[in-house]
């Protein structure tokens, strides 16, 4: 399985590539806080508000979306993210320009349907993990269902 957290890893980032540090990675893997420059030490959130969770925000900021313990994070090809928003039992993206949706599951439900169907119509359980495919796919780790789910880059 392939499951991204508190790694090392660079980003595409304000059209800039910056390495980040190990410790503002596993940060940003909680949902706290953004990437870190390694040269600067500067470090700004990037999704969801601090202190507060919540399932709000689709089509808009990611800044001002309110996420429910995000986990797993994963860099697009196209400079974007996707998030493991746990307790919402969804996957969330973010796009280069900051625009949050929701690509996987249904915000604040749970449940195990939805094989063979649009990822949005899906149900996932606590998804703690979410890694991107060669193809432009993903792999959601489904936590509380045992099982790995692929998406197709079509969704």
């Amino acid at each position: 399985m392939l499951h991204v957290r508190c790694a090392t890893d660079r980003t595409r980032l304000g059209g800039a590539r910056a390495p980040l540090c190990a410790f503002a990675c596993c940060l940003f893997a909680l949902g706290l806080v953004g990437p870190a420059r390694a040269a600067t030490n500067n470090i700004f959130t990037v999704a969801g508000t601090l202190t507060m969770s919540g399932s709000t925000g689709d089509g808009g900021p990611a800044t001002a979306a309110k996420l429910n313990e995000p986990n797993g994070v994963a860099a697009t090809a196209d400079g974007g993210y996707l998030i493991a928003d746990t307790s919402n039992h969804a996957i969330r993206q973010v796009s280069p320009t900051g625009t949050i949706t929701t690509v996987a599951g249904t915000l604040t439900v749970s449940g195990s349907t939805g094989d063979g169907g649009p990822a949005t119509a899906a149900k996932l359980n606590s998804p703690d993990g979410v890694a991107t495919t060669a193809d432009g796919g993903y792999l959601i780790a489904d936590t509380s269902n045992q099982v790995i789910r692929r998406v197709s880059p079509a969704g």
